[in-house]
């Protein structure tokens, strides 16, 4: 039997808990305002299984509950740089940058296993902006290389993907990053 609750914030979005019926999953998705999206980002900082709102609403729940969420971060690991807590309350990893993560401090950000690597250039751009950001992960790319075969080609050919990378999305670290010939690389490398 599922069990889940609905919550709305004040900012309007509606935030999903538990594990939901496909059929009262449409009915939620149907009686949220038009235009709405599924904000994983706004799901994830509040540890809700779904989120849906306005994009702009999102953001503002996101921006009002960063604050609290950091707050929570840094007593959940206060042996952490506050660049580190700072990563982990922006909840903007994936599982490769997560990996990369545990392969620097130990901590496992996910249920999954901690190996994952690229698989495209979004998956790339999350572990670049966690290495460039967190000072903890600055010397762990050359530990990837014994996490997997994959990893290993994408750490032999790192600066030919951030060349490309660079060049194809130049705003890439602040938009989505929609670098088709990076991902191709990519996923030629790991083949």
């Amino acid at each position: 039997m599922s069990s889940y609750s609905i919550t709305k914030t004040e900012e309007n979005v509606t935030l999903v808990f538990g594990s939901i019926p496909v059929s009262d999953f449409v009915e939620i998705v149907g009686s949220c305002p038009k235009n709405s999206i599924s904000s994983i980002l706004s799901a994830k900082m509040a540890n809700a299984t779904f989120a849906f709102g306005l994009e702009e609403d999102c953001i503002k729940f996101q921006e009002r509950i960063y604050p609290e969420r950091l707050i929570e971060i840094k007593n959940q690991y206060p042996d952490l740089s506050i660049h580190a807590q700072m990563w982990i309350a922006s909840c903007k990893g994936g599982l490769s940058s997560y990996a990369l993560f545990y392969k620097a401090t130990g901590i496992s950000l996910t249920d999954a296993s901690n190996d994952a690597h690229p698989h495209d250039a979004a998956d790339f751009k999350r572990c670049r902006i966690l290495l460039d950001n967190v000072p903890e992960t600055s010397d762990t790319l050359n530990k990837m290389t014994k996490v997997s075969d994959a990893w290993e080609k994408l750490v032999r050919n790192w600066e030919e993907i951030c060349n490309l990378m660079d060049n194809e999305a130049p705003n890439w670290r602040s938009n989505d990053c929609l670098a088709n010939n990076t991902s191709n690389l990519i996923k030629s490398i790991i083949k």
